[in-house]
């Protein structure tokens, strides 16, 4: 899970990848990539100078999605103004029932950003 932050206007993209950071950073400084159009904007650009990893882990995709939607919660009560597209912040998550046990002892108090947790039974 990463955090880039925009040197101009403070604004924020949290994202989660299962690849290379280097990789991903490059993808977000395509022209057409939302990231690098706001940075465009503030005239500065997406680079690893601006960037934060948040978290790791090395379970499932499902897994980084929720620690990525903490986090994307996480940073809107502190007010900072984010970078995420909405639908990135409708993503519903679901975890098998151990994980949900796991998931909140590991976040603490972040975990109570989401109301719900869905468990699914594997």
């Amino acid at each position: 899970i990463y955090e880039i932050k925009c040197a101009v206007c403070n604004a924020a993209y949290v994202g989660q990848t299962g690849r290379h950071l280097i990789t991903r950073l490059k993808e977000h400084q395509m022209p057409s990539a939302p990231v690098s159009q706001h940075m465009r904007k503030c005239r500065t650009a997406v680079s690893v100078e601006a960037t934060t990893i948040l978290a790791s882990t090395s379970r499932s995709e499902a897994y980084r999605l929720t620690l990525e939607a903490l986090y994307i919660e996480d940073g809107g009560r502190r007010s900072t103004p984010k970078m995420n597209l909405e639908a990135e912040l409708d993503n519903q998550v679901f975890l098998s029932c151990d994980q949900v046990s796991d998931f909140q002892t590991l976040m603490g108090p972040l975990a109570l950003a989401f109301d719900e947790f869905y468990c699914i039974n594997r």
